[in-house]
C-alpha cells in the first residue's frame, strides 16, 4: 500500500485512491485541492465547540455540532464529548464504501463516520493514530446510544425529508407504459 496523502477532510486514502476518486486534482493533496474555496467563518457554533486554527470548511456547508453527555457514552471518565459534521461529498461516499469493505450491514457507519469532521476540538484523524481526532476511538467511546445518534443525523442530512419526498414525486417523477407502435 502507498503512502496515505492529506487526510484533512476525506479519510484513509492512498495515493492511487486520491487519483481515482479526484483525478488530477489529487497532485495537490485531497483537502487542498479546494484552495481559496474554503472558509472559517461559521454563524451559529455552540458555545461547548472549538474550532482549531487553519480547519477549513467550504463555504455554504451546513454544520450538524452533537454533544453527548458524559453519563450517555462508553468512557464517562471522558466527560462530555462532542463532535462537528458535514454532508458527503460523491468522492467521500466512495471512500467510505470502500472502507465497508463490501459489507452492507457496515456501510452506514462507514458513511457516518466519514461526515465527522471534529472531535472534542481537533481534526479528525483517519490515518489510525491513537490521537485526539481519531475516529475510530471516538466512535467506541461514545457508545451505542450515541453512534445510533450520529447515524440518525447522518441519514437525515442526506435523504429527503417528507415533504420534498412529496414534491419530488408529485412534480419531479413520472412513469411510462412503451406501447407496440
Amino acid at each position: 500500500m502507498t503512502t496515505p496523502t492529506n487526510k484533512v477532510e476525506t479519510g484513509e486514502m492512498s495515493e492511487a485512491e486520491a487519483e481515482e476518486a479526484f483525478g488530477d486534482d489529487a497532485a495537490d493533496g485531497v483537502g487542498d485541492r479546494m484552495g481559496e474555496k474554503l472558509s472559517h467563518a461559521i454563524e451559529g457554533a455552540p458555545e461547548w465547540a472549538s474550532i482549531p486554527p487553519n480547519f477549513a470548511i467550504p463555504p455554504g456547508k451546513r454544520l450538524g455540532w452533537m454533544r453527548f453527555r458524559s453519563e450517555w457514552t462508553d468512557a464517562p471518565m471522558k466527560g462530555d464529548r462532542w463532535c462537528m459534521m458535514w454532508p458527503l461529498s460523491e468522492a467521500e461516499e466512495k471512500i467510505a464504501y470502500k472502507r465497508s469493505n463490501g459489507d452492507a450491514s457496515r456501510a452506514i457507519a462507514e458513511l457516518t463516520k466519514a461526515s465527522i469532521r471534529l472531535i472534542d476540538g481537533a481534526k479528525v484523524d483517519r490515518t489510525g493514530a491513537s490521537g485526539p481526532g481519531n475516529v475510530a476511538i471516538f466512535w467506541a467511546e461514545v457508545g451505542t446510544k450515541m453512534r445510533q445518534m450520529l447515524q440518525n443525523y447522518y441519514l437525515k442530512t442526506h435523504t429527503l425529508t417528507p415533504e420534498e419526498q412529496q414534491d419530488f414525486f408529485a412534480n419531479c417523477f413520472v412513469v411510462t407504459t412503451a406501447v407496440a407502435g
